[in-house]
């Protein structure tokens, strides 16, 4: 995700995930291989006035 406010970053389990800094302006997170496909992650940008969060990036897309 990129973008100047905070990002936060959540699994399927509902837990807040910390990102690692990208150039110009983002963050990205490292995921590793669970076994569940059904493991998904999601990024959601918050400027204050409003929210908006990605679809859904699941494990079984991200691993072959």
């Amino acid at each position: 995700c990129e973008y100047s406010e905070p990002i936060i970053w959540k699994n399927s389990a509902g837990e807040t995930l910390t990102g690692s800094p990208i150039t110009p302006t983002g963050e990205s997170i490292t995921v590793k291989k669970n076994g569940n496909p059904e493991n998904f992650y999601t990024c959601t940008l918050d400027n204050g006035a409003s929210k908006e969060t990605s679809d859904p990036v699941y494990e079984r897309d991200l691993f072959k």
